[in-house]
């Protein structure tokens, strides 16, 4: 994976200073940018503003590690910082090679000159005998790269377990890549999970490595893809149950939890919540999953919906209240968003479906450019109630909407059915109103 350098970029510490001290400076148009370091042991970022040209981390409360350093808004690369070294990089903007000097240097000008080998696209859908050789393949040349550099033990140590799950990181995903390739059902051979298994192993040592966290996500997903029934809750928690690290477990537990709850609510996920419970003991973590509920708990169905105003084609403006007394259908979307375009034929086909029936279809634009909108509602005659609401309506902060398309049902009354409800393509939805219209 080679990591395009294009700001000439010097992070120093003078090898005569204070341990912890790094500089940064970035010269070029970008001179004055920010710089921003994410930090492997807690995913945390911290923000260096650039002072003259220069930003400066003076710290000495981090442990060694890997971390993912941005520059200004063009270069993105991989460092390995220790508060107790001295370090000098200098970065060339027009050959992107790195010049370093102190205790990190060799290790550093690995990271940022080496040119790693991936995976490419093309190679995602390659049949599963001959992906698994390229997968073996870009581990062993990655490895013949470590291998030539001078690199200190212990730190080798760590690098060949980032590089093998580097390496190996698009292994889990392979079955959901060939489905959404070949739009039907894969199985994987006993071949794959063999090796996924021989992959797929639990050390809390190695919870400081991003690569193998990462892993372990998409591991966890394949695994429970590829189990019997239809509750994936409880063949996650099935699964999970099997993980014989503790301090693994609680990562993973803590990821899925709140990753679901973040994105679907409380509601249906009062399991999964109670698992979070018993399996994570961390107080942090433990905060943000309580804090995240107290939010979504006003969302929970029954509850009044939050209210919003739009403008329609005309000029018009409609209120979620002038709506009462059917269902509504409520469509979060954009002109610019390709997802949210995709969802639209499957729109259409349901406002044709149910058009005599008690249900509102409500979309919603949250485009910064009205005139875009009014152009494809226009163009492309899209059906139902077309409203424009804008980025920054209260609405979408009030239903915690960070990524669209997002659809809610709510009742005659106004009341949430949903707060997350499933896309137009799934035929649950179809499903839903059918159930609902009964009552």
């Amino acid at each position: 994976m080679k990591k395009v350098m294009i700001l000439a970029v010097a992070i120093s510490s003078a090898l005569s200073a204070s341990a912890g001290v790094y500089k940064f400076k970035m010269n070029g148009a970008q001179a004055k940018a920010n710089v921003m370091l994410n930090w492997s042991d807690n995913d945390k970022w911290t923000t260096l503003n650039a002072t003259d040209g220069e930003a400066k981390l003076d710290s000495s409360d981090f442990k060694p590690q890997y971390v993912d350093v941005v520059f200004g808004r063009s270069m993105r690369g991989t460092m390995y910082l220790d508060p107790k070294s001295d370090l000098a990089v200098t970065v060339d903007m027009e050959t992107g090679k790195a010049e370093c000097s102190g205790a990190l240097a060799d290790i550093n000008r690995y990271l940022l000159n080496t040119e790693f080998a991936d995976i490419s696209r093309d190679q995602y859908g390659l049949e599963e005998t001959a992906f698994l050789k390229v997968c073996d393949s870009v581990y062993a040349a990655n490895k013949a790269l470590m291998e030539k550099a001078s690199l200190p033990a212990d730190f080798k140590k760590k690098e060949e377990l980032r590089l093998k799950y580097m390496s190996y990181m698009t292994l889990p995903m392979y079955p959901a890549y060939m489905y959404y390739k070949m739009q039907k059902q894969i199985t994987p051979s006993a071949k794959f999970f063999t090796k996924l298994d021989e992959l797929t192993k639990f050390n809390s040592e190695w919870l400081e490595c991003p690569e193998y966290c990462q892993f372990l996500l998409s591991a966890q997903s394949c695994y429970t893809s590829n189990m019997e029934g239809d509750d994936e809750a409880k063949k996650f928690m099935d699964w999970t149950d099997k993980v014989n690290d503790a301090k693994v477990k609680e990562y993973i537990v803590d990821s899925y939890v709140m990753s679901a709850v973040s994105s679907q609510g409380i509601d249906g996920n009062e399991a999964l919540i109670e698992y979070f419970k018993k399996n994570v003991t961390d107080a942090e973590k433990t905060s943000k999953l309580n804090e995240l509920c107290g939010k979504w708990e006003a969302l929970r169905a029954g509850k009044a919906s939050p209210t919003f105003t739009g403008t329609d084609i005309n000029g018009k403006q409609v209120t979620l209240e002038s709506l009462r007394g059917k269902y509504i259908y409520i469509d979060v979307w954009a002109t610019w968003c390709g997802p949210c375009r995709g969802e639209l034929p499957h729109l259409k086909k349901l406002e044709e479906a149910y058009k005599d029936k008690d249900i509102h279809f409500v979309s919603l634009s949250c485009d910064q450019n009205k005139e875009a909108w009014e152009k494809m509602v226009t163009k492309d005659q899209l059906q139902g109630i077309q409203l424009h609401v804008g980025p920054n309506a209260s609405f979408l902060d009030e239903y915690m909407i960070n990524g669209i398309p997002r659809f809610i049902i709510l009742d005659r009354e106004g009341k949430i059915v949903k707060a997350n409800a499933p896309r137009p393509s799934n035929p649950e939805t179809a499903k839903l109103f059918d159930d609902l219209l009964k009552k």
